[in-house]
């Protein structure tokens, strides 16, 4: 998923001016900062365009969800024994 990896705070300055400055940096454990790259899921849901294309709520129920699905099926997998993830 994409995200900024960065915490910004306001701080106000008059009534309607305000200064953003980045206040917070996030690494991995490896220390590198994976803004603007995201991080890799381990599982990855394929969505329909129907899904992809739509805005807001989309199931009416967690079973409906297509990453609850998923989630259910990696789970049983693992219940299973059989292994997760496969060296890619």
């Amino acid at each position: 998923t994409y995200g900024k990896w960065s915490v910004q705070s306001i701080f106000p300055i008059q009534r309607s001016v305000g200064l953003r400055l980045t206040t917070a940096k996030f690494y991995s454990p490896a220390g590198k900062t994976l803004g603007k790259i995201g991080v890799k899921p381990d599982v990855e849901v394929e969505l329909p365009d129907h899904v992809v294309l739509h805005r807001g709520p989309m199931a009416n129920s967690l079973e409906d969800d297509p990453d609850v699905r998923k989630a259910l099926d990696v789970a049983r997998e693992q219940a299973a024994g059989r292994p997760l993830f496969s060296n890619r």
